[in-house]
């Protein structure tokens, strides 16, 4: 049995990331051994959260590098998940690594505070959406 690579994304830098369904899913992690990013891990999150009777949406972003000062070469390939409960809209992430806010993050401009850091969704036009993710870790502010 081939071990999957934890942090797999030749498919998606290479464009070949098909319709997300749980059969697409599946196929993925327990057929071809892949995955392990946002683009299985949000997914999931998200049909789990829709099947519990919650309002869910998935969005692409773009990733911001800091150490360049520019966005991610390859464009909008993050994929996270927007939930509505008691009529706040807040983002949710599974698929981020190590730099996930443990916490809901509320996209009225409030942060979220884990272990891990602080996180903040702000109301800001960019050439990739209406919205920019805001976070501090170990005293670095990224975005």
């Amino acid at each position: 049995m081939e071990i999957p690579s934890t942090f797999e994304k030749m498919r998606i830098i290479k464009g070949r990331t098909g319709e997300l369904t749980p059969e697409s899913l599946a196929n993925t992690l327990l057929t071809l051994s892949e995955g392990g990013l946002c683009y299985e891990l949000n997914p999931l999150f998200f049909l789990f959260l829709k099947e519990n009777g919650l309002k869910v949406w998935m969005v692409r972003g773009a990733v911001y590098d800091r150490l360049s000062e520019g966005w991610s070469a390859t464009g909008m390939t993050h994929v996270a998940v927007l939930v509505e409960h008691k009529g706040e809209v807040y983002l949710v992430d599974t698929g981020f690594g190590g730099n996930l806010p443990l916490v809901p993050v509320p996209l009225n401009g409030d942060v979220g505070v884990s272990e891990n850091g602080m996180f903040r969704v702000e109301r800001a036009d960019t050439e990739f959406g209406d919205y920019v993710f805001y976070m501090k870790l170990k005293d670095t502010y990224c975005i």
